[in-house]
């Protein structure tokens, strides 16, 4: 805002009054504007034509007033200095404040990313623990079934020595009671000793495949508990058709093909059969049975086999009589 300032004076013995304006404009900036009154005094005083062609007193206020001119020019400029190095501070200010502005922005951007990247982080840990969870309680599951599993075999295996150990000790009850009760009869005694000899004989090759036939369907049961197991830890990872295809692809070693024979490419339309629909007929697919005549080829264990694999109401395959429909639709 403008300010003005009059300033009078005179010199002792003057005939003039001067008066000087000082306006203050800005900050730093003034100007001066200097008046010269001629006014007559009580003592001496220059004339109209003295005024104009120099009247010394005039000259000596003028002088004074210059000086004080040239003063207030100093005070101009180191004013206009000031103003100047005021408005660089604020230039600098203003660029300082866009700065620290800019910084500010960047950091709250940073610090946002590191938050994503955080909760991130928090949701993948939180999915890689619930896959352990699962992965652990499969595990628990699998090894306390395998415990299960070695205690029935164990059971099983006392039993079945017991019984053969009474069998064996009855069979020689009745050997040595024969012997006793024909030892008058050599000839028929030995014939029935070689007879009872053969018959053990047969008896004990029997039972030893029986017991070879009952390891290997162990040994497979075990094998597929095993791969389910493992195939339920990927369950979440897996749609639920294809989990259940996983499952019966598992299954498919449990069934007999060395009677069933194998399709070798050739598909025939399953759904003639009366209780198999599209659903059954894609499982029986994936099992490895794409033929009528292989279904026809079913005996009942077969039947109950692939009842099982295909994770069907149980019993349902040979209550439904596929195997005799087959056989019809195939004749």
């Amino acid at each position: 805002m403008e300010q003005r300032r009059w300033q009078n004076g005179h010199s002792a013995g003057s005939h003039l009054v001067w008066r000087h304006l000082i306006e203050v404009v800005g900050v730093g900036l003034a100007r001066v504007h200097l008046v010269v009154d001629p006014v007559e005094t009580a003592g001496e005083h220059c004339s109209e034509h003295q005024v104009r062609v120099g009247c010394p007193i005039a000259e000596a206020d003028l002088d004074a007033e210059t000086g004080r001119w040239k003063e207030a020019e100093k005070l101009l400029g180191r004013n206009t200095n000031v103003r100047k190095k005021a408005e660089h501070e604020a230039t600098l200010a203003q660029k300082a404040a866009a700065s620290a502005k800019r910084e500010y922005l960047d950091a709250k951007q940073t610090r946002i990313e590191a938050e994503n990247i955080a909760k991130d982080e928090e949701r993948a840990l939180k999915e890689a623990l619930k896959r352990a969870e699962a992965e652990t309680k499969a595990r628990k599951e699998f090894e306390e079934d395998i415990a299960a599993e070695k205690q029935a075999r164990k059971d099983a295996g006392a039993k079945k020595e017991a019984a053969a150990k009474a069998k064996d000790n009855a069979e020689e009850r009745a050997l040595e009671q024969a012997r006793l009760r024909e030892e008058a009869k050599e000839l028929v005694r030995k014939k029935a000793e070689k007879r009872t000899k053969e018959l053990e004989e047969a008896r004990q090759r029997g039972e030893l495949a029986e017991a070879e036939a009952e390891r290997v369907a162990e040994a497979l049961r075990m094998e597929v508990k095993v791969k389910l197991n493992d195939l339920k830890a990927k369950e979440d990872t897996m749609s639920h058709d294809d989990y259940i295809k996983a499952r019966i692809g598992i299954k498919a070693v449990t069934v007999n093909f060395d009677v069933l024979g194998h399709a070798n490419g050739k598909r025939d339309d399953l759904q003639q059969i009366d209780g198999i629909d599209s659903g059954l007929e894609g499982k029986l697919n994936v099992l490895g049975i794409t033929t009528l005549d292989q279904l026809a080829k079913m005996t009942d264990d077969i039947a109950d086999d692939v009842n099982e694999a295909i994770e069907y109401f149980p019993g349902r395959v040979k209550r439904q009589l596929w195997a005799e429909q087959a056989r019809i639709l195939t004749e």
